[in-house]
């Protein structure tokens, strides 16, 4: 056997650990099912998708746009049209 330690938030570990109790069950019964299932399917029992808004590619032209922001570059001013 083996221990491994995972941080939770305060909240997350006791509505966790409530469910738990609720079904029977200890939290290291539940984190051994949800690794048992990894193992035997070969991927997780969810999806888990990436947001592209976080892609490498995005945070550099992000960043990039706020330092011009911030340098007063590339800034474009409009006049307002009011109907």
């Amino acid at each position: 056997m083996s221990t491994i330690s995972v941080r939770l938030d305060s909240k997350d570990k006791h509505l966790f650990e409530e469910f738990c109790n609720d079904v029977g069950m200890s939290i290291s019964t539940a984190v051994s099912m949800f690794v048992k299932n990894v193992i035997a399917n070969q991927k997780l029992p969810f999806s888990v998708e990436r947001d592209p808004f976080y892609s490498k590619e995005n945070m550099e032209r992000l960043e990039s746009a706020a330092a011009n922001a911030k340098s007063g570059k590339n800034m474009h001013y409009h006049d307002l049209i009011e109907d």
